[in-house]
C-alpha cells in the first residue's frame, strides 16, 4: 500500500499547499486501489496512525526551510528525521520525526518514505495562500507523479468533461 498524504491548513496561508496538492492529484488522476490519498489537516502525533503498517508514504507539505517561497524540494528518510521540526511551519504542525520514531518503535514503519516540502512565508490564521506557493503546486504535483512513476506505481489522468 502507498499514501500520499497532504499535511496543513487551508486557514493559514502557505500552510494550505499540502491540501491544495491532494486536491489537484485527486481532481485530475486516478490511482489504483493500493493507492490512498488524504488530505489530513495538521494532525500532530495522531500522523503516526496514518503512516504506520504502510510499505511507501508520499507526505507534501509547506516547510519552513529558509528556501524563497515556492521552492519545492524533496526530502528522502533519513533527511526528514535529520531536519526535524527545523523546517516545519510552526506549533500546530506535525511532529513527523516523533511519528517516524513511534512507527519505528512499533515495527511498522514506512519503507519509502518522502517529503515534498514547498517552501512558505506566510502562515497567519485567515491569509490566503501566496501567488508564489500557489504558483509551486503543479511542481509539486509532478514530483509525486515521478516518484509514483519510480516506485513503479500505475495512475492514469482523469478524462476531462467535454474532451
Amino acid at each position: 500500500m502507498l499514501k500520499i498524504i497532504g499535511l496543513g491548513s487551508t486557514l493559514r496561508g502557505d500552510d494550505g499547499v499540502g491540501p491544495c496538492v491532494v486536491q489537484a492529484l485527486r481532481s485530475g488522476y486516478e490511482f489504483g486501489g493500493e493507492v490512498e490519498v488524504e488530505d489530513l489537516g495538521a494532525p500532530g502525533l495522531e500522523l503516526v496512525h496514518s503512516i504506520t503498517g504502510v510499505d511507501a508514504v508520499i507526505l507534501v507539505d509547506a516547510v519552513n526551510d529558509g528556501a524563497p517561497p515556492g521552492t519545492v524540494t524533496a526530502y528522502r528518510n533519513r533527511e526528514i528525521t535529520r531536519i526535524g521540526a527545523a523546517a516545519r511551519t510552526g506549533p500546530h504542525a506535525p511532529e513527523l520525526a516523533e511519528s517516524l520514531a513511534l512507527a519505528e518503535m512499533s515495527g511498522g514503519a514506512p519503507k519509502h518514505l518522502l517529503l515534498i516540502g514547498v517552501s512558505g512565508s506566510n502562515y497567519e490564521m485567515g491569509e490566503t495562500m501566496s501567488a508564489a506557493v500557489r504558483a509551486a503546486v503543479p511542481e509539486a504535483v509532478e514530483m509525486t507523479l515521478r516518484e509514483l512513476r519510480e516506485l513503479g506505481v500505475a495512475y492514469q489522468p482523469r478524462e476531462q468533461a467535454g474532451a
